[in-house]
Parts: structure tokens; C-alpha cells; sequence
């Protein structure tokens, strides 16, 4: 791995990390919303400021690999959306998709949720739409954290870190139940499978080689 790959990989994992403290604080605050029914409004607001930077700290990611795998970030008046787009776009040896056509559309309502939070009052968000997208977060986090944590690392240690990340995950209570013995190795065609069933187990399905290898 390049220097500048290994930059790239430290950040990705850098903001997942961050992202997680993000999920946990709109959760926090969507709960104390329904405890305190006078101050909801305040809560939910502090829900709405953290649903808009869980989109921005996911786009910074995609940013980072547009540019330093791809080549191409987009460009234009529609580069938010083509660029969550691109994330789902293959691009033959360079790299495997990232995001899975689901994993698009759910994080399409967290981009299109956070243009509304920079362009009217907090007192005319709509609070039943907040606690909906917070309800879903951790869910939409999960189903993008493992891929882009093994996009995060070199190929021929990506099974190691990837379970690394696993029992990590299981210790925080993220994953519940989660295999250590769940081969992760570099060998498959689609990585964006790298997701949680129902139960908190890794679902079945190939994985693809590393982005940054």
C-alpha cells in the first residue's frame, strides 16, 4: 500500500470511529426527547445537528476515496449525489463497488435531510420525519461500517483486521453475536455483501479485494 493510500485507509477508519460517538449522540438525544416532552424541541434539534453530520462525515470518506482511488471526484451543482452514486459504480481492477444499491437509497434520505438542516430554522424541522431517520441510523451505520472498514486496510491483512474490528464491534455491543471465525479474506467479487443480518451475525456472501490495496 502507498503512503498516500495508507493516509487515506487511516482516515476512513478515523471517521468511522468518530461516526460511531455521532450515531450514539442522536440516539441519546432522541431518547431524552421522549423523557423530557417540554424540552423535546431542544433534544430534537440536537438529534437533527447529528443526523447532518453523520452524512458529512460519510461523505468526507467517499470524498477520500473519489479522489485518491478513483481519480475522479465529481463536479457541479449535483456532486453530493453523484458522488454518493459513484460509491455504488465498480470500476474494474481499481476498485469494487462500496456502497450496495440499498445502502445508496437509505443514505439518499441522510443527504437529502441534511440540505433541508442548512437551509431553514430548527424550529420548522419536522420532528416526526428527525426521530424516523434517527430510528434507522444505527441500522444504515451498520450496514456501511464493515465494507468500509475492509476498504480501510491492505488485502493481504484484511481478514485479520476485519475480525479485529468484528470482536470490537461485538465488545461495543454494535454487532450482537458476531462470529470471530467469519472469513473475511479478500477473495470475492462484491464487498458491499459485508453486512448484518437481523440477528447481528455477518451475513453470507463474497467479498471483493481491498480498495486501497
Amino acid at each position: 500500500m502507498s503512503e498516500r493510500f495508507l493516509v487515506v485507509a487511516a482516515r476512513i477508519r478515523q471517521e468511522l470511529e468518530d461516526l460511531e460517538q455521532v450515531v450514539a449522540r442522536a440516539e441519546r438525544a432522541m431518547a431524552a426527547a421522549r423523557r423530557h416532552p417540554k424540552d423535546q424541541d431542544l433534544y430534537v434539534d440536537s438529534a437533527a445537528l447529528n443526523l447532518h453530520d453523520f452524512y458529512g462525515g460519510l461523505e468526507r470518506i467517499f470524498y477520500h476515496i473519489a479522489t485518491a482511488v478513483d481519480g475522479s471526484p465529481p463536479t457541479g451543482r449535483e456532486w453530493h449525489r453523484d458522488l454518493l452514486k459513484q460509491m455504488s459504480i465498480p470500476l474494474g481492477e481499481t476498485r469494487p463497488r462500496v456502497l450496495s444499491s440499498n445502502a445508496v437509497r437509505g443514505l439518499d434520505e441522510y443527504l437529502r435531510f441534511r440540505h433541508v438542516v442548512r437551509n431553514i430554522y430548527a424550529f420548522e424541522l419536522d420532528p416526526v420525519r428527525i426521530e424516523r431517520l434517527a430510528k434507522n441510523l444505527r441500522p444504515v451505520f451498520e450496514q456501511v461500517y464493515l465494507p468500509l472498514i475492509v476498504s480501510s486496510c491492505p488485502s493481504d491483512i484484511a481478514d485479520s483486521l476485519a475480525k479485529d474490528d468484528i470482536k470490537y464491534l461485538a465488545s461495543r455491543h454494535v454487532i450482537y453475536g458476531a462470529t470471530e471465525n467469519c472469513d473475511l479474506a479478500a477473495t470475492g467479487e462484491d464487498l458491499t455483501t459485508l453486512s448484518l443480518s437481523e440477528s447481528g451475525r455477518i451475513r453470507d456472501g463474497p467479498t471483493n479485494s481491498c480498495l486501497l490495496s
